[in-house]
Parts: structure tokens; sequence; C-alpha cells
């Protein structure tokens, strides 16, 4: 009986022990409430298009004007705009898209012929933005700068790549030599070594800002001079070459750092015969003269020989004055001479050579090693008319480059010449049957020359000149015969 008791005291104090347990246990903690999820803003923070991301199509980076939700973007006039790949900047986590399609900033293209839609979304927040794509207003070409000089033989120009402003050389009525440099719409001027005179000009700039220029200095040697700081000197010895006289001269820095000086000859002298080109190089210590090209024929006349320096390649364009007229191009990069053009003669209709003569001679490149000619022919007039010939440096050939502009004036056809600048724009300046000094740009849409303005009235103001500089503006320039000025233009 006893243990029956304990037992049912043992029972009943555990029941109450478990009782007691739960009777006094805490209630659990609620589970929290979930905190809404807060959305970023849908922000366009910058729009661009990059040159990079753009080949052949923006040469320069171009930032978008956000206003709003409006984005306004300005391209170069005769820009291709179908197919084009904007750099685009968002708030974090945002997401854009166009017409459904998501979009990666540097890599989707888009067609901005018209608006374009961007939609910049994180969650529920939703922005969009209009981007419009137009074409910058036409350039003008507009008077910047004249100045006086009683009378010229001949004068060149050329830009100073430290201040983006042409500089002239001037070989003054008395031959006597000039330096004259555009410095923020005034003339500087200075007599080059006292006044010595020379014939038969070159002039350029080093790739460092030093003016170069070539003469015939006595009718007899040829002559180079250089400015270093604010004094001029002959480079190398005061005279060189040949005994005879030169018919033109042209002079250039190459890539290398050698000067080269091209002229041809009124004489045979070592080993090459009259009116051959002539080629003097200076290594920096001395010169080596009178040399032969060595890709080009011996023994062909060389006339009005042209260098320009693109991409770190020089090249170099002669005329050749021999029945029938040509010209050849030639490159030269890391110490060697290649032919990209010779002998050309535009044919005729019927397939024969172009009739003699041609015309003046201008050449350019652009970056991409194409080659811009400028020459007159009477392929399509009895007199010659100007045109520009392009050598494409991927297919090797020479075409045309617009349509011809007709000249019945065989001296006004002999004045021309061509500029490329960074951006592909081509600009031909040259003399109409009038004799007006003419400027126009080849239209980039059509391959057509767009209507040229007439920078000069006057009937015969035949020294003509056209530079371009980096950032590619073209100044054209022309001696005013009536007024005695050195005029200069310049498009923007």
């Amino acid at each position: 009986m006893k243990k029956i008791l304990k037992f049912a005291l043992c029972a009943t104090m555990l029941v109450f022990s478990a009782l007691s347990c739960n009777l006094f246990k805490p209630e659990p903690e609620p589970e929290p409430e979930p905190k809404p999820i807060v959305h970023g803003p849908a922000e366009l923070v910058s729009f661009q298009f990059l040159a990079e991301d753009n080949v052949d199509i923006i040469y320069k980076d171009i930032e978008g004007v956000i206003d709003g939700t409006n984005v306004a973007v300005q391209v170069p006039e005769g820009t291709e705009v179908s197919a084009l790949v904007a750099r685009f900047e968002v708030s974090p986590n945002d997401t854009v898209k166009v017409d459904g399609v998501l979009q990666e900033s540097g890599k989707s293209v888009n067609s901005f012929e018209a608006p374009v839609d961007y939609v910049v979304n994180e969650g529920t927040n939703v922005k969009s933005y209009k981007v419009t794509v137009s074409e910058l207003p036409a350039g003008t070409w507009s008077r910047v700068a004249s100045y006086p000089v009683d009378g010229i033989k001949l004068y060149k120009s050329a830009i100073n790549p430290k201040t983006g402003e042409p500089a002239f050389l001037v070989s003054e009525s008395d031959y006597q030599l000039k330096y004259v440099e555009l410095k923020n719409g005034a003339f500087v001027e200075e007599y080059i070594l006292d006044s010595i005179s020379g014939r038969y000009i070159g002039f350029n700039f080093g790739k460092d800002g030093k003016p170069y220029a070539s003469f015939c200095h006595d009718n007899k040697n040829m002559s180079v001079v250089a400015k270093s700081g604010t004094s001029w000197a002959f480079v190398g010895e005061e005279k060189f070459g040949s005994k005879s006289n030169s018919y033109s001269s042209e002079i250039i820095e190459a890539p290398d750092g050698k000067v080269m000086m091209f002229y041809s000859m009124n004489g045979a002298a070592n080993g090459l015969v009259k009116r051959e080109l002539s080629v003097c190089t200076w290594d920096g210590s001395a010169w080596t003269v009178d040399q032969s090209l060595p890709v080009r024929e011996p023994g062909v006349y060389g006339y009005w020989p042209k260098a320009v320096v693109a991409n770190d390649v020089l090249y170099l364009g002669v005329f050749n004055p021999v029945n029938p007229n040509s010209f050849d191009v030639y490159s030269y990069k890391d110490g060697v001479w290649e032919v990209l053009v010779d002998k050309y003669n535009q044919k005729t209709a019927d397939g024969a050579d172009t009739a003699t003569p041609m015309y003046g001679f201008g050449i350019a490149a652009d970056a991409k090693g194409n080659v811009y000619i400028s020459i007159a022919n009477n392929s399509e007039t009895t007199q010659g008319s100007p045109r520009v010939f392009k050598y494409d440096a991927e297919t090797k050939t020479v075409e045309q480059l617009g349509q011809s502009i007709i000249c019945e004036d065989s001296v006004s056809a002999r004045y021309n010449r061509v500029v490329v600048g960074y951006d592909y724009n081509v600009y031909f300046l040259y003399l109409n049957t009038a004799g007006n000094v003419c400027v126009t740009k080849l239209n980039k849409k059509t391959q057509q020359w767009e209507d040229p303005t007439i920078i000069s009235p006057n009937d015969g103001d035949t020294d003509i000149d056209l530079v371009i500089n980096a950032d590619g503006v073209p100044y054209a320039s022309f001696f005013d015969d009536v007024n005695k000025q050195i005029v200069v233009y310049k498009y923007e």
C-alpha cells in the first residue's frame, strides 16, 4: 500500500512539474515584418560617341548634352549616323533598353537617323531619355588676316604644330626671304639671316615646331636654314649641291628625324641628268647631296616635288614633265622607299593616254595611307581642268575623286592644292576660268565637290596655297595682286 501511495505521489509531482514548465515558459518573439524594397533612381548620367567605338565614322570623341530627359548630340557635317555605338553611364543597378532590347555601353549599335528613346530602369523606377543626333552647322570660309607686301616672286605656307596657325615663307620681288607667322589674327615678320635672297623656295615645320626653309641661294647652289629659339642658321654648310639652277624645291623632316630636300636641277651633275629629281639628306651632322631616289627610274625628269608626313610615314609626289605627262607617288618609312604610284596618266574616254600638258601639282595624305593628288589635265577640255586623284592604300589603285572642275583657261588651271584632315574631310583650292580663287569641300555622302566659295574676285591672283592643322581646320591663302597683300581665309 505504501508503495502504491509513493508511486502516485511521484507521478503527481512530475505532472505538476511539467505543467509548471509549460505555464511559465516565455512566448516566442513574433517574426519581424519584411522591409520594403527601396529602388534607386533611374538616371542617365552621361552619353557619348567615342572614336574608339565608331572607327571610320567618329574621329574625335563627342559628348552629348543631357537636359532633363532630352539628350542632344551634334556630330560633324556629313557623319553617317545609321549605325553608331553609344558609350553611356547610368546610376548603379540600372538597366537600359532601346525598343525592348537590352543595351550594353560601348557595344550596342543603333541608328540615330531619327530620335532614339533610351529607357533606364531600376525596379519600379523607369525613366525614358530621348536622344537626338544632329549635324553641326556647315562651316564657312571667313577672312582672318591680310599681310601687306609690295610684291612677291613666290610664297609658301605651313602649319606651325605648336600654335595650329599658318606661317609663311615669302620670296619678295627682290628675292629677299622673309618669315611671316600668323599669331592670334596678327602677323609677326622677320627677315631671314639679314635679308638673304633665295629662289625656288621650300618651307615646312619639324614635329617639334622648328621651321625649315630651302632655296636656291645664288642662282646656283642650294641652301637650307632653320630657326632654333630666336635665331636662324644654316643647316650644315651654307651652300651645297650641284652648280646648276633648281626649278623647285621641297623641304621636310622625315619621321626618323632626317631632314630631306628634293629639287630638280637645270643641268647634269653627280650622275644625275638635267632636270632629274635630286635628293639631299641631312642626318644631323652632314649632308648627302644630289642622290637619285633609289626606287625611281634613272634619268626621268622630275618637277614640283611635294612631300607630306602622315601617321609617321613620309609621302613624296613628283610630276613627270615628259610626253605623256604623269605623276609618281612614293612612301618612306624606317629608311625604306617604296613606289606607290608609277607614272599615272588618266585615260581619255576612248582609253588613250591624256594628252599633254598636265598643270599644277599638290599632295596630301591621311592616317590610313591614302594619298590625294591635285592636278589639272585636258582630258575633258582643251586647256585643262583641275581635279583630285586618290591613291587607295587598301586597293592600291588610283581613281579620280569627285567631279572635274571645268576650266577653260590654261593659266588658271596651273594652280591647285589639296589637303585632308584627321576626319578625312578633303578640301580643294583652285583657280576657275575667270581666274578667281575658289575653295571647295568633298561631300562625304555624294562624293562630289560642293559648290565652291570664291575667296578672291580678282582675275589672276595666281599665287595660292592651302594647309590644314591637326584639328582639321584648313587655311587658304593667296597673293592679292591688286591690293598687294597675302590674304588668309579659315574654314570653321
